[in-house]
């Protein structure tokens, strides 16, 4: 049985009413995961960003529709896609040549942890396309390139910046697919030193966008080890989930920018190198709106309010290959999994 796709979530999906959020959401998302399946390559030519910064948000939306909408043009572009990755020289899943890989073992950067989790959710969510023998070669790649690789990043980490987030989320997440019971119990321990990455408050020293980055891997991680045990304590909440504060406070307003369409988009107040064109993650928002809703009532509802404000309707302008290393937010997989156990949104 799928991890992240439960049954009851699949039939859910399965009869979704067409006028739905859920359902234009989940349109919105084949839609775009056809357009790349008729590119000839992994890239398609929408793209503007390297094959790995846009790899887990390609992977795990076709997995998606595989799974609830499928269609022999895009399952056969995830086939493929996923052995392909896996295929590639262990060089490649260290990243670019600016990371510095020369030879050894892998050592996980952020590249390596958006390709375990998006081969890892990919693995679970259409392991129907793969044969025994693809099946045992993707987990022994999810073994050494996923767990392994990351869990060499964290063992030598500080825990000081938002690198551990991600890196803990692709270390956790090919964990709680592989269901590796170490590995899991090492994640619990190392979720809340990466959670404290966030200022009591919610507030994060760099910005909304690396703040939003490092809060969508905790909760990725999070997900996965809530899925794999829902009868243990959850991992905290706190002081992440007070972010949606600060996202709601820095919020301006909706509506064009010049040179990217007729479609509203957001402005926000930033700093850094980062943009104002900037709202949280859907995903993110979504978890929060869904787990945060007994412990944290008003900042689950203030998620559900961020989400409908940013996301509603579905137009989905794009681009969609800029999802978290270019800072350019989108939903994913779990904004549509998720959305219907959301709390009621609060303005």
């Amino acid at each position: 049985m799928s991890l992240f796709l439960n049954p009851s979530e699949r039939a859910h999906l399965l009869s979704l009413p067409t006028a739905s959020p859920s359902a234009a959401l989940l349109a919105a998302m084949q839609a775009r995961v056809l357009r790349r399946a008729a590119s000839p390559g992994f890239t398609d030519r929408e793209a503007t960003t390297d094959w790995w910064h846009h790899a887990a948000e390609y992977l795990t939306d076709a997995a998606l529709i595989h799974a609830v909408r499928p269609s022999p043009r895009a399952s056969a572009w995830l086939h493929s896609a996923v052995l392909g990755i896996i295929r590639r020289p262990l060089a490649d899943w260290a990243g670019p040549p600016f990371r510095g890989f020369g030879g050894g073992s892998l050592f996980g950067s952020l590249e390596t942890a958006h390709l375990a989790w998006g081969i890892a959710v990919s693995f679970d969510l259409a392991a129907d396309l793969f044969t025994p023998d693809e099946h045992a070669e993707i987990v022994a790649v999810l073994r050494e390139r996923g767990i392994a690789a990351c869990r060499r990043f964290l063992d030598c980490s500080g825990f000081c910046h938002n690198w551990n987030c991600v890196l803990l989320a692709g270390f956790t997440v090919c964990a709680a697919v592989l269901d590796d019971a170490d590995s899991l119990a090492a994640a619990r321990a190392w979720f809340p030193l990466a959670a404290d990455h966030f200022q009591p408050d919610g507030s994060y020293g760099e910005s909304l966008q690396y703040a939003n980055y490092a809060a969508y891997s905790l909760i990725l991680a999070r997900e996965a080890l809530v899925r794999r045990a829902p009868d243990s304590p959850r991992p905290t909440l706190e002081p992440c989930v007070r972010l949606v504060d600060w996202a709601a406070q820095s919020f301006f307003y909706l509506k064009p920018l010049s040179g990217w369409g007729p479609s509203p988009r957001p402005r926000s107040a930033n700093f850094g190198d980062s943009a104002a064109l900037f709202r949280p993650s859907g995903d993110l928002l979504i978890h929060l709106a869904t787990h945060a809703r007994d412990s944290h009532p008003r900042e689950a509802a203030l998620a559900r309010w961020l989400f409908d404000t940013l996301y509603l309707p579905a137009n989905d302008p794009g681009p969609h290959d800029l999802a978290s290393f270019g800072f350019v937010c989108g939903f994913g997989f779990l904004s549509i999994i998720l959305l219907p156990d959301a709390a009621t949104p609060l303005s």
